[in-house]
């Protein structure tokens, strides 16, 4: 029987829903040398590139998705799974699957032993179940909304409706979780270098 190898890098989660502050948490991380995979401009990518995908997704959710130049039209999809509960979980039972896939490519061709995956939605992904531990980057609320809003493209009721419809509960996860505090006042730097060394010297 063939013997499965084991994965040469430990993947950590990086998550909190948008206006967190996880990509800031992220960019640090690249900056000192770590790859980061970003889920969400994977899922773009993918949704531009990949046909099989876009037709299902145009089945799912009818023409109108896809632009005159044969990519998704992000606004309209947008628009409408966020405003309905159950068009998010179909979107997210077509598209989460294909981006795990990618994600554990990539985690396999990392020759560094540590690596991060960058997430808004670790349980409702799947995610949870791959990944050695997460770091979960938290804010208040209204702090959220306003970074949602300051980095344009949403009103302060789409950016309220983008917070509250990402429930991801860290008592939920399948994996060991650390907090993140990132309410404005706080340092990111020592947080983040604290839990690097807790990995690197586990």
């Amino acid at each position: 029987m063939k013997k499965v190898s084991e994965p040469k890098a430990q993947l950590v989660a990086i998550t909190g829903g948008i206006g967190s502050g996880k990509s800031v948490v992220s960019r640090l991380l690249r900056l000192m040398g770590y790859g980061v995979f970003d889920c969400d401009n994977e899922a773009k990518r993918l949704m531009d590139g990949d046909r099989a995908l876009q037709e299902r997704l145009r089945c799912e959710f009818g023409d109108a998705i896809i632009t005159d130049a044969g990519t998704i039209d992000r606004a309209s999809l947008a628009a409408r799974v966020f405003a309905d509960a159950d068009s998010l979980r179909r979107l997210n039972a077509i598209v989460h699957p294909a981006v795990t896939d990618a994600l554990l490519q990539w985690r396999d061709s990392q020759m560094s032993p540590l690596c991060f995956v960058e997430t808004a939605i670790l349980t409702e992904s799947g995610l949870d179940a791959v990944v050695e531990c997460a770091w979960h980057v938290s804010a208040p609320e209204a702090l959220r909304v306003e970074r949602a809003v300051a980095r344009g493209g949403l009103t302060s009721r789409q950016a309220l409706a983008r917070v509250r419809s990402q429930r991801d509960n860290p008592a939920d996860y399948r994996c060991p979780h650390y907090n993140i505090d990132n309410y404005g006042n706080i340092a990111l730097i020592p947080q983040v270098r604290h839990l690097l060394a807790l990995m690197i010297n586990d």
